[in-house]
């Protein structure tokens, strides 16, 4: 397993994140870095520095990504950083492909009323959306329906995976996953180790 990539798993809450990381830690040995957890963290312990949800396509939570991502993946490898929010734009600057790839995930193919509808099926006791009414579900899923609209067309032009999981969503991402691992998308050579000899 030393020879899998990193990858960097963005799209908005209750796309299949965490489906996805299960399905790749229980196959393949992937560690998976929440990262809103690490943001709270930043949050509570060095609020000077900016970093925090809400804005995460600032230059101080850039700056702190690249460093963050260079040590993890000097020590511990491979690993998944699942986050809501990485720009296309910058991601493109950010990855080394022969190290890491960026998978994106969305829901843009399914109406507010369909997803509300999913997303209350599945509710847990530690859901956030467990807390929301009705009328306010649907409000936040539509943005978050426009916000996955808007990342597949970014992720597409930056020619980045995107993981449509609007319906079937267990069976979509499996497939998924098997695909990249089919075509060697996810696997490192042993000369993408080589500057971490250096070091």
């Amino acid at each position: 397993m030393k020879n899998l990539k990193n990858i960097y798993l963005i799209g908005p809450s209750r796309c299949g994140k965490t489906t996805t990381a299960t399905m790749l830690q229980e196959k393949y040995g992937y560690t998976h870095i929440i990262m809103d957890a690490v943001i709270e963290t930043m949050a509570e312990v060095a609020p000077e520095l900016g970093i925090r949800h809400g804005n995460l396509n600032s230059q101080a939570f850039q700056k702190f990504l690249i460093s963050y991502s260079r040590n993890l993946f000097k020590y511990t490898k491979p690993n998944i950083i699942d986050l809501e929010v990485l720009n296309p734009d910058f991601a493109q600057t950010l990855i080394d492909s022969d190290e890491s790839v960026v998978i994106y995930m969305g829901y843009p193919s399914i109406t507010p009323e369909e997803k509300a509808k999913q997303i209350r099926q599945y509710d847990t006791e530690f859901d956030w959306t467990r807390t929301l009414s009705d009328e306010e579900l649907i409000v936040t899923v539509q943005q978050q329906i426009e916000s996955s609209k808007r990342l597949q067309k970014e992720a597409h032009i930056h020619d980045f995976e995107f993981i449509d999981t609007s319906y079937n969503r267990e069976r979509i991402i499996a497939k998924k996953i098997e695909e990249l691992f089919n075509s060697g998308r996810l696997y490192r050579t042993d000369s993408s180790y080589d500057k971490y000899i250096r070091e």
